[in-house]
């Protein structure tokens, strides 16, 4: 196997992974600023949306569990990073699926041949360099080919980016401390789990 790369691979870590359960969640972006005197709140987008989440692995025989546990000290690396997705929705390949249009408020995108793709699903891309970037997004609602979608597009986005929906991945980073490497029993290693958050670097 080749050295790793200081951000992991689907392939080299996260496909790698028996998922028990998880959560896979966006950021909230708003702050409160207190509330008129009608009770409406008063709040302001000033953080990132950025998706999060967290990891409980099946147990695993030790040697199995170990393997995964060097990776995750790997990440535990200032810079390191990996690539992943909402287990919950692989996704599925659409040919030919690309942005030929973007909203004025870059909440919406036209693609051709949006008929399969269900509310609910999530598409990524990557854009910009030094560093290049990794857009995750979730389909909100459609309309024909035209797609509300969350997060907003971030600037970077162009007519003409290839979209990917299956595996539709993130770049993300180990939380400092989540790491929890789980506990031996005579045959398994049970209760691995540790916390991400998505990172644009």
């Amino acid at each position: 196997m080749a050295i790793l790369s200081q951000t992991l691979s689907l392939d080299d870590f996260f496909d790698g992974l028996r998922v028990q359960s998880c959560t896979f969640a966006l950021s909230d972006p708003r702050v409160s600023a207190g509330e008129t005197g009608a009770g409406d709140g008063l709040t302001a987008d000033v953080g990132s949306e950025l998706w999060s989440g967290t990891c409980t692995l099946v147990p695993a025989y030790h040697a199995d569990a170990e393997a995964v546990a060097a990776k995750l000290y790997r990440l535990q690396r200032s810079g390191s990073a990996f690539m992943v997705y909402n287990p919950r929705r692989p996704g599925a390949a659409l040919a030919g699926a690309q942005i030929s249009a973007i909203g004025s408020d870059r909440t919406t995108i036209t693609i051709p041949n949006a008929t399969s793709v269900a509310v609910g699903a999530f598409l990524s891309f990557s854009y910009l360099s030094d560093p290049v970037r990794y857009a995750l997004h979730q389909v909100v609602a459609k309309s024909g080919n035209t797609l509300e979608i969350v997060p907003r597009l971030r600037h970077g986005a162009v007519i003409g980016m290839p979209l990917t929906f299956l595996r539709p991945a993130c770049k993300g980073y180990i939380r400092p401390g989540s790491v929890n490497t789980g506990l031996g029993d005579p045959l398994l290693t049970t209760g691995m789990t540790f916390n991400w958050r998505q990172t644009l670097r």
